[in-house]
């Protein structure tokens, strides 16, 4: 099952060392911080960057959330466990939202750059991490080589970016 931890944003990759050095030694969890891989010009040339999918957000695979919440007290800088709105309980994202995560970013939590096809009204994409999920996406972005797709996360509808490289218009 997959658990959130929230934490400032820009900060993800410390609190996701200190969670793993805190963990007990017998505890099977696995911190991760999902990427995207986009395409930026400066210089002259392109250049492919990591950027953070869902800044402020880790996802701890675990079978239970209690041994990261402890390893988390120990942590100075601020990180929680997300728990249910009005509730005092730490549950795991849905089995959906876990499926959508994995089947988006795959084992190695990293999504990789798309390409596809605009033709008509309507976006073909035919290589890259959005492979068969054209009807998530809601906005390109041409000039920025952005797509913007809309994922269920946490009970909520949420806009993220993602890498989209338009080859052809026709």
């Amino acid at each position: 099952m997959w658990y959130v931890i929230q934490t400032l944003a820009g900060e993800e990759e410390i609190v996701k060392l200190m969670t793993e050095k805190y963990l007990p030694k017998d505890c099977c969890a696995k911190c991760r911080i999902l990427y995207y891989v986009k395409k930026k010009r400066y210089r002259g040339k392109w250049h492919e960057e990591r950027e953070t999918l869902l800044p402020g957000y880790l996802f701890l695979e675990a079978d239970s959330p209690w041994p990261a919440w402890r390893a988390l007290k120990r942590i100075t800088k601020f990180s929680r466990m997300v728990k249910n709105k009005g509730e005092n309980e730490i549950y795991p994202i849905s089995t959906e939202e876990e499926a959508f995560l994995k089947r988006l970013a795959g084992d190695n939590g990293e999504i990789e750059i798309s390409y596809g096809m605009i033709e008509g009204d309507t976006v073909r994409i035919v290589s890259g991490g959005l492979m068969g999920m054209e009807a998530v996406i809601r906005k390109i972005d041409r000039h920025k080589r952005i797509a913007y797709i809309e994922m269920q996360i946490f009970g909520e509808a949420k806009m993220v970016q993602v890498g989209l490289e338009i080859l052809e218009k026709q």
